[in-house]
């Protein structure tokens, strides 16, 4: 069980602590995770800390569009399989920040196929990430000499 909510934190003396968010359903799910990590972990919680990000943006002139557009160029100057391709992608952007899947214990998914870390999914990726894969998608468009559009 996974969720992940932005949070403000407030200043309490000798304390970490955070407001809890307006949305009702999101407490909620809060309330749930908290629950169950008592019944089952001993009331430990898992926390990461990072800034938190827009999620990448979709639609006409989004980030995502960007993305796929320029990768389907790639593979149109290329030849080379679209899935293929933005796999290659992903895989060389983890080098630069990019993130990887992870297991329920937050342990990286590795690849049978390569033994490498697999990439995420772009539905759960920031702005930050998908600028890193924008990004590296230039640079291959770059190194194999295929003059991108955007569209």
């Amino acid at each position: 069980m996974k969720y992940t909510a932005t949070l403000k934190r407030i200043e309490r003396r000798g304390e970490i602590a955070f407001l809890p968010p307006d949305d009702l359903g999101v407490q909620e799910r809060i309330r749930q995770i908290l629950r169950k990590c008592k019944d089952t972990n001993a009331d430990y919680v898992k926390l990461t800390f990072e800034p938190p990000y827009k999620p990448r943006t979709t639609g006409k002139k989004s980030q995502c569009n960007r993305i796929n557009g320029f990768i389907m160029q790639i593979c149109d100057y290329t030849g080379y399989d679209f899935a293929d391709m933005k796999m290659y992608c992903k895989m060389r952007a983890i080098t630069r920040g990019y993130p990887v899947m992870k297991d329920a214990d937050g342990e990286p998914i590795i690849s049978m196929i390569t033994g490498d870390p697999m990439p995420e999914s772009e539905k759960y990726i920031n702005t930050f990430e998908a600028g890193i894969l924008s990004e590296v998608i230039e640079q291959v468009a770059a190194e194999a000499g295929v003059p991108l559009k955007e569209e």
